[in-house]
């Protein structure tokens, strides 16, 4: 076993240099796990990935997205390195709401039956492998170290596939990589970086932070990235993905807002089954108009938890309707954005509503609204996600709906 730790500054401790005796060898099974990912990191993997491709030899690999800041484009070029699909490779994209996947792992067989790993703070990511201070561990059977040891460390990426675990899915796709897309799981384009992370320079234009050089030149991977843009088809706007030396993924987050009101309440989070006055925009006959884009919350589950929802505190009366009551501007994030919304109720109406048109739009018909309380520090109220039909976390949900409504088949729960 041997340790590396990079804040020597030796070329030697950074995992590019590891990887780059490590994969000179047979390797005959790759598995890695990384909580950042960004695809002008495996510049070093490229051989290894070809040969295992060619072979179909295990190639097991889990990306985070984090925050949703994974790119696109970036999964849709590890996606065709792979050779996905086939019978060998298997990809997994992780995402939580409110929490992060943040393993780095990687691991190796060779042909002898040896095995490597390396388990530390670095991910997969130009800065991770070369330029920022991580720590590791490294283990080798040529070493001493134990096969079980290292037996562990390769079922542990397995048993996220085999256990099919909440918040994984598997990319055996471009279709898969469309819908994380289209779910925020994945960005389209890259992210600004907040202001606490930019340079701060003094009255003469120098920056004021030490700078850090990189350990070890990496391969480049513009040809890929090439290759891919022409793979693609999208019709989206054309962005920018070039990464520059300085700005890699993990490095990046959703730009932070200024600071809201934390939002109180006696749960964290409410959960409720779509229907169709939720997500259907009513007649299509030409000529008629679309039905307001409004998520209906039942006045029991409004009264549940008043104070998840800041009622009756945060509402003020609408002067033009009599007694309807309204909560303008009230920030959510769905995806990579921060949207505002109008929560309103009145007693004529007998329900409570959530105006927005993004959030209309988000789910179908039996997919269950997640919606999380913040304490505002990121700049937004709730946290919202709609949890679609057929995935793990659905069946989850679903069983923490407990509540029914009269003469309906919606369910509810606070959680």
């Amino acid at each position: 076993m041997k340790y590396f730790d990079s804040g020597s500054r030796e070329p030697a401790h950074a995992l590019a240099s590891w990887l780059s005796d490590i994969l000179v060898d047979d390797v005959v099974e790759l598995r890695l796990q990384t909580g950042f990912f960004s695809l002008d990191g495996i510049g070093l993997f490229m051989p290894t990935f070809a040969k295992l491709k060619d072979s179909d030899r295990p190639t097991k690999v889990l990306i985070g997205s984090n925050d949703g800041c994974t790119l696109k484009d970036d999964v849709a070029g590890l996606v065709d390195v792979l050779g996905v699909p086939r019978n060998g490779a298997q990809l997994g994209v992780i995402n939580f709401g409110g929490a992060f996947f943040h393993p780095k792992t990687y691991y190796v067989k060779r042909s002898d039956g040896s095995q490597a790993a390396y388990v530390g703070s670095a991910n997969l990511t130009t800065s991770g492998l070369a330029l920022h201070v991580e720590a590791a561990i490294a283990l080798d059977t040529r070493d001493g170290d134990a096969h079980h040891h290292l037996s562990e460390i390769a079922t542990a990426i397995d048993k996220w596939f085999t256990e099919n675990r909440v918040g994984m899915t598997l990319v055996n796709s471009m279709g898969v990589v469309d819908r994380l897309v289209d779910e925020g799981v994945l960005a389209r384009a890259r992210l600004p970086r907040p202001q606490s992370q930019r340079e701060i320079y003094d009255a003469d234009g120098k920056t004021s932070r030490p700078r850090l050089k990189r350990l070890v030149t990496l391969p480049k991977v513009g040809e890929l990235r090439a290759s891919v843009e022409e793979v693609l088809e999208t019709d989206f706007m054309e962005v920018d993905t070039e990464i520059s030396s300085e700005k890699d993924t993990d490095d990046l987050v959703v730009e932070v807002l200024p600071a809201v009101a934390p939002q109180l309440g006696n749960n964290q989070v409410f959960l409720m089954t779509l229907q169709k006055t939720d997500v259907g925009v009513g007649q299509t006959t030409t000529g008629t108009s679309r039905r307001s884009p409004e998520i209906f919350i039942p006045l029991a589950a409004r009264d549940a938890d008043a104070d998840f929802w800041g009622w009756p505190t945060l509402f003020s009366a609408d002067p033009t309707n009599n007694r309807k009551m309204d909560r303008f501007g009230v920030k959510m994030r769905i995806g990579t954005s921060v949207i505002n919304v109008n929560m309103m109720t009145w007693p004529a109406k007998h329900d409570f509503r959530l105006r927005s048109e993004e959030l209309r739009s988000a789910g179908n018909i039996g997919d269950i609204l997640y919606m999380e309380r913040s304490d505002g520090m990121a700049g937004f109220t709730y946290y919202v996600e709609v949890i679609p039909q057929g995935s793990a976390l659905h069946a989850q949900y679903l069983a923490k709906c407990v509540n029914n409504v009269q003469n309906s088949i919606r369910k509810w729960g606070y959680i």
